[in-house]
């Protein structure tokens, strides 16, 4: 009997036919409505349980100085490249620069006072010969990261350069632009070890006052890693795609009924709805992946 009912009601919120006026009921204005409400009463729970809980609805990352490095050694030595040294200047240096980015809540290599990236080499005296940066933010984990920068013709060459000999990293979590957000700042280098030999870097240092340096905690050092029982940012793209997926392919038997009965409809347009709903499934998975700079 259970099954027969479930049965029934599944073909009445799918299938058009009398007991619906030959419409989804999933369609009608009040079950988007409800659908709608639901939505919200969600989302509304799981930002206060991310609040209050974290530790049970949080953001899973697991991203780290040691993974950073291990991954793009890895690149490097399938490129014929020699491996680099983590140098301990250089994290200093970058997690100055990632500080100052939550500070003064940008998202670039400049900062808006005009700030550039070798101001933070300058203030750990790095004299470097050869100098690079590579940004990223909201990504997961280490190799989600390097992946990321190797796909990119101008991250991958400072990936790949021989110029370098050292990187350090900064894992930073904070908020940019109200928003929770893990920087991660990869700073490459070359230092000038010949005493009276001048850089040749084609991207000099202005004269400027310099920022105070952000002391580096351990967290800095140990990066960021997050483990809670369930991924919020995974459950919500999780839901977010299942509701829309149930939406089209409702349209979808909505629009084959109509075809098979040759039916005349003041509403209609399933076509351009389930272009839009699959349009916002695409720019939810984009939106859930990471950013390179």
């Amino acid at each position: 009997m259970m099954v027969r009912d479930m049965i029934s009601f599944l073909r009445h919120l799918f299938i058009p036919h009398d007991s619906n006026n030959y419409r989804s009921k999933l369609l009608h204005h009040k079950s988007l409505f409800v659908l709608f409400l639901l939505v919200v009463i969600f989302s509304s729970f799981t930002i206060s349980l991310r609040q209050s809980a974290p530790q049970v609805l949080g953001v899973a990352t697991n991203i780290t100085p040691q993974d950073l490095l291990l991954t793009t050694n890895q690149k490097r030595t399938e490129n014929g490249l020699a491996p680099l040294a983590l140098s301990g200047k250089l994290s200093s240096a970058a997690s100055s620069k990632a500080q100052d980015m939550f500070v003064k809540d940008y998202w670039a290599h400049n900062a808006p006072d005009g700030t550039t990236p070798w101001t933070f080499f300058q203030l750990i005296d790095y004299n470097y010969i050869y100098a690079g940066e590579n940004l990223a933010k909201n990504f997961n984990d280490s190799e989600g990261v390097v992946n990321a920068w190797m796909a990119s013709t101008s991250h991958r060459e400072n990936m790949l350069s021989a110029r370098y000999d050292e990187v350090g990293f900064a894992v930073v979590n904070g908020k940019l632009s109200n928003e929770e957000t893990t920087l991660v700042v990869e700073f490459f280098g070359k230092e000038q070890t010949l005493q009276g030999q001048a850089p040749t870097t084609g991207a000099s240092v202005p004269p400027e006052i310099l920022p105070t340096p952000a002391p580096v905690t351990q967290s800095l050092v140990a990066g960021v890693t997050n483990t809670p029982l369930i991924d919020s940012t995974a459950l919500t793209k999780k839901v977010s795609i299942f509701i829309l997926a149930i939406l089209i392919l409702a349209f979808i038997l909505d629009m084959i009924y109509i075809e098979r009965q040759k039916l005349v409809r003041l509403v209609g347009h399933n076509i351009d709805h389930i272009l839009f709903l699959a349009g916002a499934i695409l720019f939810i998975i984009v939106l859930g992946k990471g950013v390179i700079l």
